[in-house]
């Protein structure tokens, strides 16, 4: 696509620029050449052509004189209007940050007030607290929306599904084996009296020790193995959320990360069925999807231990030609289903036969002690055949890397020996610090690899930078970073904005950077994923992200043709995931082992790709839903898209500079400030 290039600022007009000194040295030989020769005639001086020119160079010089000297005034004038009209924009827009930020206050003062009404509605007198039903103590996503007013919106949906049968497996189940009823019976009967006409007069230890033994009877249909009943009504484990029962997987005690499903217990004299109760159990389950990426679905049971509706919210379902966009989430979408209600004894065996399959589950994490602390899970998708946290390790966070499955041991292994080999002195602060194993050659591999780098960062966004200056110095940082990676014999070959991110500059343990800020930039560029690294000059096939495929690659596709990575059907149906074992990661992704010819990999590549990284940066839209895997393909419209966009760059003034620094692969960073402060006005 075609680039469309933002006018350079006015800048102040000079004497010179208005009227050359060659041009006003010629023009004026020429009237004095035109005069003298009509003075001669009309005075019949011909003896004297000499003085008759210069008295006229005299006066023509005294003629213009004041039109040349208010010129520089003009140009003055000029630049102090335009300086002018430039600080009075940037007032306008302090005004108006500041106006919004006055406006988000004032939101936050409503909500507190809000809440403070809510908190005191226990006082207020019988009449008047029906009045108060639609008020949520708690709000369902930390916003202004009350938990009723949550789910009313979300009932609105178009993949939402409202009182669904239970499946007939599940009611059928009972059934299935032996006589097991007798026992599912016995502990339906246990669970109904144990019902109380209000929430608080539950024992809530007794129905987590009834709920363990339905679910762990080894003759039942039901049963699910290594699963823990845990009451956490009084616990706030799950980001200040306090479910009532939660079944763990791995682990038990309470635990965000390993929570299987969740169950909340509601007095036999209240309404079930109602708005406020529903968006409790959703607000916990979408709670359970921000502390578990990568996993498809989340069950609740919402119950009063005689009748219950269970709840099912399933995400990252991918729609249509959007799948797999780098980071961009638009091409996914969820489902919320809403089971009509049923005897508790059958929602509970639903529940069991959904935990049986894997994408119902947590992800298991893979991580040992010696990373330290999860605090949270920052990425998990099998196309990256990694899982991502963020860990307390020796007092500091940092960010700890598993492989997701142990068939990718091998790739986490060679991206450790990579970190290893750009370790040492020297090492730019763009260069994560490999903490864990030590970066000594001497210090073995665990035979289960994982490992800890440092610090931790946080997505690269142009809203973080107060001034073009502070952007311009992240962006060396990369640059620094790219010069270290290929003066050790490495091309990293994923240099794009997901593997690019940002740290505050205090943690900076060293720095061989030199910008134009005289002072410390507030954030620092870091280079991240070297999963895809590999030796500069050695043929191989490319296995690095879909934008950063070299040009050459490219073009060798649309002459081979390449078969389709996805699967037939370009239209992902909601109703896929329930027929496939753990299939929602499986269809977002950035990456792949893309079966490529052969071709070099040359430093040129990385700083085409960093080109690349600085146009989306400041034109988001260039790539806008734009579908990755889909650019090894024979005559594919991403393809030529990616082509076209080059070739526009190639060609489009500012952009075709930094191009032909990239080419020539030009490590000297001073030569790239010298062309990114075309950033400056963009």
């Amino acid at each position: 696509m075609d680039i469309d290039v933002l006018p350079l600022p006015p800048t102040s007009p000079t004497l010179e620029s208005i009227y050359p000194r060659k041009q006003r040295t010629q023009y004026q030989a020429q009237l004095v050449d035109e005069y003298t020769e009509e003075l001669m005639d009309y005075f019949g001086q011909q003896d004297n052509p000499r003085k008759i020119r210069f008295l006229l160079g005299t006066m023509i010089d005294k003629a213009i004189l004041p039109f040349l000297e208010v010129i520089p005034e003009i140009a003055r004038l000029h630049r102090d209007q335009y300086l002018q009209l430039q600080a009075n924009q940037e007032r306008s827009m302090v005004a108006q940050q500041q106006s919004m930020v006055a406006q988000q206050q004032s939101i936050v003062a409503q909500q507190r007030t809000i809440n403070d009404l809510v908190t005191k509605v226990d006082n207020l007198p019988n009449q008047l607290q029906s009045q108060q039903l639609l008020i949520s103590t708690v709000s369902p996503f930390r916003g202004s929306l009350t938990r009723a007013k949550a789910f009313a919106e979300a009932m609105k949906r178009s993949t939402t599904k409202l009182e669904v049968p239970l499946p007939d497996a599940a009611v059928a189940a009972v059934n299935s084996k032996g006589d097991s009823d007798t026992s599912e019976g016995q502990i339906a009967g246990e669970l109904e009296s144990l019902a109380r006409g209000e929430e608080t007069d539950i024992d809530h230890r007794a129905v987590a020790t009834c709920i363990t033994a339905f679910l762990s009877d080894k003759t039942a249909p039901q049963f699910i193995g290594n699963t823990h009943v845990v009451d956490t009504h009084s616990e706030r484990f799950l980001n200040d959320l306090a479910p009532d029962i939660s079944i763990q997987r791995y682990t038990s005690t309470a635990d965000k990360f390993n929570v299987a499903a969740i169950i909340e217990l509601k007095g036999a004299d209240k309404k079930l069925g109602t708005l406020d109760n529903f968006g409790q159990v959703l607000d916990y389950l979408v709670e359970l999807a921000i502390c578990q990426p990568g996993r498809a679905v989340f069950v609740g049971v919402l119950t009063n231990l005689k009748d219950a509706y269970v709840l099912k919210y399933t995400q990252g379902i991918a729609k249509g030609r959007n799948r797999r966009t780098s980071t961009d989430t638009s091409g996914l979408t969820s489902r919320l289903t809403q089971f009509r209600k049923a005897s508790l004894q059958d929602a509970l065996r639903y529940l069991a036969l959904e935990l049986q399959r894997p994408a119902a589950n947590p992800p298991k994490l893979r991580f040992t002690q010696a990373v330290g602390k999860l605090v949270r899970i920052i990425q998990r998708h099998s196309q990256s055949h990694s899982v991502v946290g963020e860990f307390t390790h020796n007092g500091i966070n940092v960010i700890g890397k598993a492989a997701s499955d142990p068939k990718w041991r091998g790739a986490l292994h060679l991206e450790i020996e990579t970190l290893r080999k750009l370790q040492g002195g020297g090492r730019p602060i763009s260069i994560p610090e490999l903490r864990y194993p030590l970066a000594d050659s001497e210090t073995p591999i665990p035979p289960v690899p994982e490992m800890v780098i440092f610090p931790v960062g946080r997505p690269l966004q142009l809203d973080l930078f107060s001034n073009a200056a502070d952007f311009r110095a992240c962006l060396e940082d990369i640059l620094f970073a790219i010069a270290w990676v290929h003066a050790h014999g490495i091309v990293h070959r994923d240099v794009r904005t997901d593997n690019v991110l940002v740290h505050a500059a205090k943690f900076a343990t060293s720095d061989h950077s030199t910008t134009e800020c005289s002072r410390q930039p507030l954030w620092r560029g870091l280079l991240i994923d070297f999963d895809h690294a590999t030796l500069l000059g050695q043929d191989c096939e490319y296995e690095g992200g879909y934008i950063c495929c070299p040009v050459e690659v490219l073009k060798a596709c649309a002459v081979n043709g390449f078969p389709d990575l996805d699967p037939t059907n370009d239209d992902v149906d909601l109703q896929m995931l329930d027929s496939l074992p753990d299939c929602a990661p499986e269809f977002v992704g950035a990456e792949f082992d893309l079966g490529t010819p052969l071709y070099t990999p040359r430093m040129s590549h990385d700083y085409l790709a960093f080109v690349l990284l600085v146009n989306t940066l400041n034109f988001p839209f260039t790539l806008q839903g734009f579908s990755y895997n889909r650019v090894l393909r024979k005559n594919s419209p991403e393809r030529d898209r990616l082509l076209r966009l080059w070739d526009s760059l190639r060609h489009s003034p500012g952009w075709r500079d930094m191009v032909a620094l990239a080419d020539q692969a030009v490590a000297d960073v001073a030569a790239w400030r010298e062309v990114l402060t075309f950033i400056s006005w963009l």
